[in-house]
């Protein structure tokens, strides 16, 4: 359990790095990504609803989303 969660995590640490790499690069590439993130966060809004319309991520993608929003939020909430 603990070689996966292992990997899970360092699998996290190498997407939080790509999305700050590409968050420094330039404002167009920065907007680009920022309007990304907004886009799946609204979209899986009605994840909960059952019948919903809208196309949704996994909840395996939801999941890896939040551990990485939350690793780029880690230099404003401290060690979590």
């Amino acid at each position: 359990m603990d070689t996966l969660a292992t990997k899970i995590f360092n699998f996290h640490t190498v997407i939080t790095d790509i999305i700050k790499k590409l968050l420094k690069k330039n404002d167009a590439c920065k907007a680009r990504v920022l309007l990304w993130l907004r886009k799946v966060v609204s979209l899986n809004m009605d994840k909960s609803k059952y019948h919903s319309m809208t196309p949704l991520a996994s909840d395996g993608f939801v999941l890896n989303l939040i551990d990485t929003l939350l690793q780029l939020c880690k230099p404003f909430v401290g060690n979590f």
